[in-house]
């Protein structure tokens, strides 16, 4: 049985306190980032997976995502000589909850 958008938002209000182990896989096809050697340019990448885990509340990983979803160059606004993206995709796995 699903929850009613009203149940969800009071139980979403409920674990507001409530931190989560949170795993995150970033993969990226067909990078361009800036050469760290000398006088290289730019140098081309053909896949990147990145993957960590980070404590973060179930407000935060829902804020994330939406701004995952909703900002064209989220991944070049934050990523130090990254110049663009061709493919990305961002995966979101709890992996275990804490009470704060």
């Amino acid at each position: 049985m699903q929850n009613t958008l009203l149940e969800n938002t009071i139980l979403f209000h409920q674990n507001k306190g409530v931190k989560v182990k949170v795993k995150f896989t970033l993969n990226m096809e067909n990078l361009t980032v800036s050469s760290q050697k000398k006088n290289e340019g730019e140098e081309q990448i053909d896949r990147l997976t990145i993957s960590w885990i980070s404590d973060i509340s179930e407000e935060e990983v829902l804020n994330m995502s939406g701004r995952w979803i909703g900002t064209k160059d989220f991944l070049t606004q934050r990523m130090t000589d990254l110049k663009r993206v061709g493919e990305s995709s961002l995966t979101i796995e709890p992996v275990e909850e804490m009470k704060v």
